[in-house]
Order: structure tokens, then sequence, then C-alpha cells
């Protein structure tokens, strides 16, 4: 049936609408998280791919407890977003990948990197300039 198709916007909006959603049940996180998401596209438009991942990879800490853990979950987050398993995995593809694949993915990690900004805004109230340490 047609009618029941999920357009690929479609896809990246709802995912990014959950990951965002997820990330807001902690309310310590939650402004670091959005502020976070907030800068992802510029990141990705003004750095490239390979070095904003290797930047949240470098800032990234598992532990829940941690100040860092923020970085983890948005690094986390693209990755699924665009396909990948975790992290780590969309930086071995991002380091490893030909010239069209990088560029296929960059276009995707930049897609899906404004929905989780739209959805950081609207859901998580977070405002562009707002300090994430208050």
């Amino acid at each position: 049936m047609a009618g029941s198709r999920v357009t690929l916007h479609q896809r990246r909006a709802q995912d990014a609408y959950e990951a965002v959603s997820r990330a807001g049940k902690n309310e310590r996180m939650k402004k670091r998280y959005g502020s976070l998401c907030l800068r992802l596209p510029g990141l990705i438009q003004h750095c490239g791919l390979c070095q904003t991942v290797a930047f949240l990879q470098s800032k990234s800490d598992p532990d829940p407890s941690s100040g860092k853990h923020y970085f983890h979950l948005v690094l986390n987050d693209l990755a699924v977003l665009t396909g990948s398993e975790n992290g780590g995995k969309l930086a071995e593809k991002v380091r490893a990948a030909p010239v069209k694949e990088y560029q296929r993915l960059t276009r995707e990690a930049f897609a899906c990197s404004e929905w989780l900004k739209r959805y950081s805004h609207a859901v998580l109230g977070v405002e562009s300039g707002e300090d994430i340490d208050s």
C-alpha cells in the first residue's frame, strides 16, 4: 500500500525525535546534549564529517555519571541515525570511505544533524547561545 510508505525525511525525523526525547529524560544532560545538537550541523559544515566525528570521539565518555557523557550520546545518536552501529563504527566508516561514499555520509549526517537540532530546540527547549554549564 503506497500510502503507508515512510519517506527518508520522515524516518530521519522520527529517529531524531526519539533520540532527543531519550536524552531529555535526564535533566542534567538535557541542556548540554541539546546545546551540542544545536551546534552539530555547523560543525559538520565547517569542519567536515571526519573532523566532527573525531572531535566528538575525543570528548566522549561512555560513563553516564561523567560530565562529558553528552558527547557520547550525540556521537552514538548521529551514528545510529546515519546507519552505523555506534560512534566507533561511524568513525571507522568516515576515515576509510572513498570520496563518493564520504560525500554521501556527510550529506546524510548533515541531514540527520538538522533534525537533531530542530528537536533539541522544540522538545528540549534549548536556545542558541545558551551557556551549557548554567
